[in-house]
C-alpha cells in the first residue's frame, strides 16, 4: 500500500480512521515518503509488529527507518562541484546544458519492515 499524506501525529479522529483502515484491508507493509512513527505511536501501534514500512526518502543512515537512502551528501557534492564549474567558465543562470543529478538509490535496512517482508 502506498500513502502519499502526511500522516495524521494526534488523534483529532485522524489517527483512528487510518488504524481502522490498515486493518479492515490487512496491509503487509506501507510504502510512504513521510515517517509513520508518530502516527505508529499515536494509534498505538508497534513498529514493525502491527505496522511494517518503508520511507523512500530515509534522510539518515542511522535511522530505524527501513527505506532508500536518500544520499544527501553525494548529492550535494555533484551540485557543488557543477557550480564550481560554472563559477570557471564564468557561466550564469541554469544553461540549456544543465546536468541532471541522478544517484543510484541505496537500500537502508533499518527495523520498521518485519522479517521476510522487504528484499534488498
Amino acid at each position: 500500500l502506498y500513502y502519499d499524506h502526511e500522516p495524521p501525529r494526534r488523534d483529532d479522529g485522524g489517527v483512528a480512521r487510518l488504524h481502522t483502515w490498515l486493518r479492515e484491508r490487512a496491509v503487509d507493509a506501507v510504502i510512504s515518503r513521510h515517517s509513520l512513527r508518530p502516527f505508529a505511536t499515536a494509534a498505538c501501534l508497534r513498529i514493525p509488529e502491527d505496522l511494517s514500512y518503508v520511507n523512500l526518502g530515509v534522510r539518515d543512515a542511522r535511522s530505524a527507518t527501513s527505506g532508500v537512502l536518500a544520499d544527501f551528501p553525494r548529492l550535494v557534492a555533484h551540485a557543488l562541484h557543477h557550480l564550481d564549474a560554472m563559477i570557471r567558465a564564468r557561466q550564469t543562470g541554469i544553461g540549456d546544458d544543465a546536468p541532471l543529478i541522478a544517484l543510484p538509490p541505496r537500500w537502508h535496512a533499518g527495523t520498521s519492515v518485519r522479517e521476510g517482508k522487504a528484499r534488498t
